[in-house]
């Protein structure tokens, strides 16, 4: 039996059905809780992370197994304070706008006018009326930053709601640092 979030198998369909094609697959709540219930079952096995293999102390037996080398999953650390600025950051931030023609492109031409990469942008619908959505963005940049900040404050008189979610190290950049070749001098 192999454990894991229905995303996780999505992930790694043909992997699995070229390896495992008689394995039963049970979907769980996180990968996390699949390894964590592989760690319990004798003969078992979870898709997780190594994070989470090493957590319940099971071994990895093959790792890099997604159908697309390229495909992530992304994680957050919900915590009540801010990262310090590192000079290579990323800021996430919820907002909602009128349901109108230009909206949004309204609430975004800040980031246009600062020079601000948005990196990431999402919709899901607000629950409370229908056609009406929510934005989850990512842009490069740290709230501290002047220009954010610039760009933060233009963008809250065309929203109705803004919610600031953090600033963060640019984890992207930061292996791609760690995998630049190094000058030796």
């Amino acid at each position: 039996r192999i454990y894991t979030h229905g995303q996780a198998f999505a992930q790694c369909q043909e992997w699995l059905e070229k390896h495992f094609p008689n394995v039963e697959y049970t979907e769980v709540s996180s990968t996390s809780h699949g390894a964590e219930r592989a760690a319990r079952e004798e003969g078992a096995a979870a898709i997780a992370s190594d994070l989470a293999a090493q957590m319940y102390d099971v071994p990895i037996l093959f790792p890099n197994i997604e159908d697309r080398s390229h495909n992530t999953t992304r994680f957050v650390i919900i915590g009540y304070d801010f990262e310090a600025p590192t000079g290579r950051d990323k800021t996430s931030m919820i907002i909602h706008v009128r349901n109108q023609p230009g909206a949004l492109f309204d609430a975004l031409e800040p980031f246009r006018k600062s020079g601000i990469n948005l990196t990431h942008i999402d919709s899901r619908p607000t629950k409370q009326e229908r056609w009406e959505y929510l934005f989850f963005i990512e842009f490069e940049g740290h709230r501290e930053e002047s220009r954010v900040k610039c760009a933060l404050a233009e963008l809250e008189s065309h929203c109705l709601h803004v919610k600031l979610l953090g600033s963060y190290a640019d984890e992207d950049q930061k292996k791609e640092m760690e995998l630049a070749p190094k000058e030796v001098g």
